[in-house]
């Protein structure tokens, strides 16, 4: 019966592990794309930082702060455009010699490069730190019950001794702890 539980342990540490170690990839952004909105092609490259539409090339830079975005345009006449947003709304600011006619509108930047989407999954509130401890914690609980048991109760009695049932609800906790840090870490 105890091999059967250790490896059974054995078995869930192992597919813990292995699901903490294929589960840390990070979605790349494709380098260059192209999109068609009322009859005009905008080709992005991520890599250059540029936006070309119906010949003219604009360059953009986009910094994220935390819960704040900002995005910068520099035009081919040397004009420019600002616009930041965080929680708390946003604010822009332009050069005098801006001409949002002239070529692609600050606001059309922002709307491609989908600054909106980025800064609500920015705010999806991830906690890696607390996910990353309660993964941990759960792993120990779930392969050393005896000695977490030991460390909440065991100590106040002397020769005290857990049930089979108080190592599998620790067991179980344990479980129940990791699958939540696993939830926090990679959500």
């Amino acid at each position: 019966m105890e091999k059967t539980r250790s490896l059974c342990r054995f078995l869930l540490l192992l597919a813990l592990l292995l699901t903490v170690l294929t589960a840390c990839g990070k979605e790349e952004e494709a380098a260059v794309f192209h999109m068609e909105c009322d009859g005009k092609v905008y080709t992005v490259n991520h890599t250059e930082q540029t936006i070309t539409v119906d010949g003219s090339v604009c360059s953009f830079s986009v910094t994220e702060d935390g819960d704040q975005v900002e995005l910068e345009v520099l035009y081919p006449d040397g004009s420019t455009y600002q616009w930041s947003r965080g929680d708390r709304g946003g604010y822009g600011d332009w050069s005098e010699d801006y001409d949002p006619d002239k070529y692609i509108s600050g606001e059309e930047v922002w709307d491609i490069l989908q600054l909106d989407q980025r800064l609500e999954r920015d705010r999806s509130d991830s906690h890696p730190v607390l996910g990353g401890f309660l993964l941990l914690l759960g792993i120990v609980h779930l392969a050393f019950p005896r000695k977490m048991w030991e460390l909440q109760y065991g100590w106040r009695y002397e020769n005290a001794e857990p049930t089979d049932v108080a190592l599998q609800v620790e067991a179980i906790s344990g479980l129940v702890i990791a699958l939540i840090g696993a939830a926090l870490l990679f959500t």
